[in-house]
């Protein structure tokens, strides 16, 4: 910077001239400056707040969305082992429905499948593999097989 009386260079914020001593009139920044620097440091505080907002919204959402999944696991662990039981069920079912016979004793000599609309089982015999009911006399019912 430079004295503007004397033009001799001197350091930067001098308040006086060394060489000539008279004073330095510092140069005040406008007011539309000043008013620019707080509008632009309140909308950069603003936008950094809103970058926080989104940040953590985001990171809920993250939470949110792997606790949806580790639910998800849960029930298809979940199924898988309903699907297996179901399996299971499923073969035993086969089993009575084609071994077992329910005998009644209403005197008509037929043996039916459990749940068939034809047996009575207030007049209830017993059970007997189908092979044995046959060898036995019994025939199939004709509804039920």
């Amino acid at each position: 910077m430079n004295c503007p009386h004397c033009n001799q260079e001197i350091p930067n914020k001098s308040e006086f001239c060394i060489f000539c001593g008279e004073k330095i009139a510092q140069k005040k920044r406008p007011k539309a400056t000043v008013t620019l620097s707080i509008l632009l440091a309140i909308s950069l505080a603003l936008a950094g707040g809103e970058l926080i907002y989104i940040l953590i919204k985001g990171q809920q959402t993250s939470q949110l969305i792997n606790n949806y999944e580790h639910n998800m696991a849960i029930r298809k662990n979940r199924i898988n082992e309903l699907e297996d039981e179901i399996a299971q069920l499923e073969d035993k079912a086969h089993f009575y429905d084609t071994s077992v016979a329910i005998i009644p004793s209403d005197g008509s000599g037929l043996y039916h499948k459990y749940g068939c609309e034809y047996l009575d089982l207030s007049k209830f015999k017993g059970f007997d593999y189908t092979g044995e009911a046959e060898y036995k006399g019994y025939s199939p019912c004709p509804y039920c097989h």
